[in-house]
C-alpha cells in the first residue's frame, strides 16, 4: 500500500458539504496517486493512515447540523473501524460511533476516509476507486451505507466533485477524472455510514484502491497481406496534378443532387484551375483544392457531381489484397467549404457497366483513411479512388486535401500513432513530409 500524500487530524472536522479538513502529513512523491490495501496487517488501519470524522445530521439524516470530531480510525474499535474475518480474508468492518452520547439526538454520518492534501498537475487524470463490499451479519448490517470520493477546492471553501455509491455487496468501481482545475485542491475517498438512535450501520470491506487507469498499449493490426498497388503523393509539386495524371470527371444529378442523369464528359485535373482542381496554400503545406465545375453553365439547371481520381486499369492478379486509402483533411476559408464533398474508393467493371465495389466517406477535417479490400472477382475491373462534391446553382463546394496514398498501411501502422486533432497537425505533417512524389505501379 501506498498513497502519494495522505493527512489526518484528530483536532478539528468540517461538514459534508463544506469538507472533511484534515492537516497533513508528507509521504514519497509519485507521478500519480496510487493507494491499495488488502487489510491483511493486524494493523492495516492505522498502517494506512485511515481517518474518522462524524458529522452531526437531524434525526431524518436530511440536514446538516455540524461537524463535531474527528480522529485516526482504530484498527479494532470499539467504535467507526474494526479489523475482522470476512468469506475468505481479513477484512475493514466500518460501522457508526455507537460511543457517542448524541446518538439519540441526532443522525450520525461516519466517515472513514484517505485524503491527498494538495492535489498537483501530476495528479490530473482519470482515476478508479476501487474495492469489495461484503455484508456482515444481518443484524449489523447498515441501509444506509457508501463508498465515496470527493474533491474539495482549497480551503475547503467548495466542493469540485462529489460521487457516491451504496455499498452493496460485490465488487465496486467508482470512476473520477481529476482535471486541471482541481489542481491545489483536496481529494477524499474512502466510506460512510448514517445512524440515528443506535440503529445498525456496519459493512464489511476489502481489497480498496485508488488508481490512475492506464490504458494498455494498443496491439497494432496484422499487416495486410499482398497487393502491388503503390500510390503517394504530397502535392508539393507546383504540376503536381498533373504530373500524376488526376482526371476530371462530371456527372450530372438532378437539382437535389439524388438522381443521376449522365455523364457528360471527363478530361484532365489541372494544377490550378480555373475549376475543379487548383494546388493552394494549406495549414502547413502545399495541398489540392478540390471543387465544382462552375464554368459548365449546367450548373443552374443540374447538381454536378465533380470527381478528381485515380484510375488503375486493369486490375491484375497480383493487385489482390487488403489496402489503405490514406489522405489529409484541411478546410477552405468557411465561405467555400462544400457540405458536399467526399472521399471514396470505386471498382467499376472493365466497361463501366457495373459497380463492383463503392466505399464513400464524408471528408471531415483531420486525417482519414479508407480501408479496401480487392478481391479476385476484380480481376480486370477499373479501381478509381479520389475526391468529390456535389453542387447545384453554383454553391460552395470546395475541400483541401493533402498527403495521399493508397497502400497497404494505415496511419497508425505507418506512424504509430492514433487519429490526430488539428494542434497535432505540424507533427504528422512533419512525419509525412518525406513521403514525396508519386509511385504508382500503372495508370492509365
Amino acid at each position: 500500500m501506498h498513497l502519494r500524500v495522505a493527512g489526518h487530524s484528530a483536532a478539528r472536522a468540517f461538514p459534508l458539504f463544506i469538507g472533511l479538513g484534515l492537516a497533513s502529513i508528507a509521504a514519497p512523491l509519485q507521478a500519480a496517486i496510487d493507494f491499495e490495501t488488502d487489510f491483511e496487517s493486524p494493523t492495516a488501519i492505522t498502517d494506512a493512515g485511515w481517518v474518522a470524522a462524524v458529522n452531526y445530521f437531524t434525526p431524518d439524516c436530511a440536514d446538516y447540523v455540524s461537524s463535531p470530531y474527528s480522529f485516526d480510525a482504530p484498527d479494532n474499535g470499539p467504535q467507526v473501524s474494526a479489523l475482522a474475518p470476512g468469506e475468505s480474508s481479513q477484512v475493514a468492518n466500518i460501522y457508526s460511533n455507537y460511543d457517542d452520547g448524541q446518538h439519540t439526538t441526532f443522525c450520525l454520518e461516519t466517515n472513514v476516509l484517505q485524503e491527498v492534501a494538495v492535489i498537483t498537475e501530476a495528479d490530473v487524470g482519470e482515476y478508479e476507486f476501487t474495492y469489495d463490499v461484503e455484508l456482515p451479519p444481518a443484524e449489523f448490517t447498515g441501509d444506509k451505507v457508501n463508498g465515496f470520493v470527493r474533491v474539495f477546492a482549497p480551503g475547503y471553501s467548495s466542493v469540485l466533485l462529489s460521487v457516491s455509491e451504496p455499498s452493496t455487496e460485490g465488487a465496486k468501481t467508482i470512476s473520477v477524472t481529476i482535471t486541471p482545475e482541481m489542481v491545489g485542491g483536496i481529494l477524499q475517498f474512502g466510506f460512510n455510514n448514517y445512524a440515528h438512535d443506535y440503529e445498525p450501520s456496519g459493512m464489511y470491506y476489502d481489497n480498496v484502491s485508488f488508481k490512475e487507469v492506464v490504458e494498455p498499449p494498443v496491439e497494432p493490426p496484422e499487416p495486410p497481406e499482398g497487393g502491388a498497388i503503390r500510390f503517394a503523393t504530397d502535392f508539393e509539386s507546383p504540376t503536381a496534378m498533373t504530373d500524376d495524371n488526376w482526371i476530371a470527371a462530371i456527372n450530372y444529378f438532378t437539382p437535389d443532387c439524388a438522381t443521376y442523369v449522365s455523364s457528360p464528359y471527363s478530361f484532365t485535373a489541372p494544377d490550378n484551375g480555373p475549376h475543379v482542381s487548383a494546388l493552394t496554400d494549406g495549414f502547413f503545406s502545399q495541398v489540392v483544392n478540390i471543387y465544382s465545375n462552375y464554368g459548365d453553365a449546367e450548373q443552374a439547371n443540374f447538381c454536378l457531381e465533380t470527381n478528381v481520381f485515380q484510375e488503375i486499369f486493369p486490375i491484375t492478379e497480383e493487385d489482390v489484397g487488403d489496402y489503405y486509402f490514406l489522405y489529409q483533411v484541411e478546410l477552405p476559408p468557411a465561405e467555400f467549404v462544400g457540405d458536399k464533398a467526399n472521399a471514396f474508393v470505386k471498382v467499376l467493371a472493365a466497361d463501366y457497366s457495373a459497380v463492383l465495389l463503392s466505399i464513400v466517406q464524408p471528408s471531415t477535417e483531420g486525417y482519414l483513411s479508407i480501408p479496401v479490400s480487392i478481391t479476385e472477382d476484380m480481376i480486370g475491373a477499373r479501381l478509381q479512388f479520389g475526391f468529390n462534391n456535389y453542387s447545384y446553382n453554383y454553391e460552395p463546394s470546395g475541400m483541401y486535401y493533402d498527403n495521399v496514398r493508397f497502400g497497404l498501411e494505415d496511419w497508425a501502422d505507418l506512424y504509430g500513432v492514433p487519429a490526430l486533432d488539428k494542434w497535432s497537425l505540424l507533427l504528422m505533417t512533419l512525419l509525412i513530409g518525406s513521403i514525396g512524389l508519386i509511385v504508382l505501379r500503372r495508370n492509365s
